[in-house]
């Protein structure tokens, strides 16, 4: 799990949403946005209207929170699931959402 200080707060968010050079990258897995960043900070925003139970949008949660601290990716991100990548197999959302991590290192220069 990503530990909590490179986790965004509310206020963190909120600064992170008015950035103007954001870059949005789709993905089976979800959409991520995303900007170069000093240091570490990532959010994921699950939704109640995609999967009503608590148990799945946490495990999603958790596993996305594991597989960017995994990464080594020094950006700021907020990831939105897509509704689908709630019922997907560990597996297949962990190649899926590693190919959009692979989009990052891609777009964006490590050194903001």
């Amino acid at each position: 799990m990503l530990p909590a200080r490179e986790r965004m707060n509310r206020a963190e968010f909120k600064k992170f949403s008015e950035h103007p050079h954001k870059s949005t990258l789709y993905n089976r897995s979800g959409t991520l946005l995303s900007t170069p960043s000093a240091e570490i900070k990532f959010s994921v925003v699950t939704n109640k209207k995609h999967e009503k139970r608590a148990t799945a949008r946490n495990t999603l949660r958790r596993r996305a929170y594991a597989l960017f601290g995994q990464s080594g990716i020094v950006v700021s991100g907020i990831f939105y699931p897509s509704k689908t990548s709630y019922t997907l197999p560990y597996q297949t959302f962990k190649q899926s959402f590693c190919e959009l991590l692979e989009k990052v290192k891609k777009n964006i220069p490590q050194n903001p």
